[in-house]
């Protein structure tokens, strides 16, 4: 297989995690672009050996196409959209959400953008979704519980909402197959509580949960007859079937009613050694580049995009 070149505008944290999957998935990194001529940056294009370092990001979107397979954009969301619109004819991966308003999104139409919510490629993610399909009627309830209080003001911030949370929102269409929003409630005078109802084609419910700051973890749970899925973390999934019941005894004389697991996921290899999703969606892109043709319907596309940012707005009402 040859190798695909490709070339990174944006050299933060996330970009090394990128950077490591690509090259384990017969990419070559190319060429280095940053927001800045920062020092950074010019670590970042040493370290992985890129032929080409751009002292402006700008610059090497508008030649991107002259010299490069494929681009990856992983800068501050403000910026992003503005490279997109600068990059010609070749495939884009950029990091989620692309943009913090859907509608600036709408207004770019290269099809050829493809979105890392990188979660759709977990394992745990896509047995969850296979089992629901031969389930068929289920209902679900999904808890957002991020963080929004900007310490120490105590200041309410949804920028986590829009920035981390939805990967919730994003999974929500994917595994479901875009529900329709049917309902949204929240507290009176309690902007850190709302629930969100959704409604799938085949009439399923979906309960969204977005009980911001609390104890609690990120958590999608369906229950289909006697069956329970749970994804918590979502990075590993359980299946119960059944209930055992414990009776009382002297040393705890209360009875307990023990879900009976009859399944949990483990870590595939490629998951242990890169950030979960990030190989397997490498891997993906590579076949989209190489075939110039979407292999998979896991990516997301703008349109995955705006979806999830709809549910952001509307959870932060």
């Amino acid at each position: 297989m040859r190798k695909i070149k490709i070339g990174f505008i944006g050299t933060g944290k996330i970009a090394d995690y990128h950077a490591k999957a690509f090259l384990k998935s017969n990419f070559k990194i190319e060429a280095v672009a940053a927001s800045q001529n920062s020092k950074r940056a010019k670590m970042f294009a040493n370290k992985y050996n890129a032929k080409y370092f751009f002292k402006s990001s700008k610059e090497l979107a508008q030649n991107a196409h002259k010299f490069l397979d494929c681009i990856l954009i992983c800068c501050k969301t403000e910026k992003s959209l503005s490279y997109i619109k600068l990059i010609k004819k070749i495939p884009i991966l950029c990091e989620k959400p692309v943009s913090f308003n859907y509608k600036d999104i709408q207004k770019t139409k290269n099809k050829k953008v493809f979105v890392g919510y990188n979660r759709r490629f977990y394992n745990s993610v896509n047995i969850f979704k296979k089992e629901l399909k031969k389930n068929k009627k289920f209902i679900v309830n999904v808890e957002v519980p991020e963080k929004i209080l900007n310490s120490p003001k105590k200041t309410i911030r949804f920028s986590n909402v829009f920035e981390n949370s939805v990967h919730m929102f994003d999974l929500i269409n994917y595994i479901f197959d875009k529900p329709k929003l049917i309902k949204s409630l929240n507290l009176k005078n309690s902007p850190r509580l709302r629930s969100l109802q959704f409604i799938t084609k085949k009439k399923n419910l979906i309960n969204l949960l977005c009980n911001w700051n609390s104890s609690s973890n990120f958590k999608i749970e369906a229950f289909s007859d006697n069956k329970r899925f749970l994804l918590q973390p979502i990075e590993k999934i359980k299946i119960f079937q059944g209930i055992d019941i414990i009776n009382p005894t002297k040393k705890n004389p209360i009875r307990q009613y023990k879900p009976r697991t009859i399944y949990v996921s483990d870590f595939k290899k490629k998951e242990r050694q890169f950030k979960p999703g990030f190989k397997d969606q490498a891997e993906e892109f590579y076949k989209i580049v190489s075939k110039n043709k979407i292999h998979d319907m896991k990516f997301a596309n703008l349109n995955d995009s705006i979806r999830a940012l709809k549910i952001a707005n509307e959870a932060t009402k």
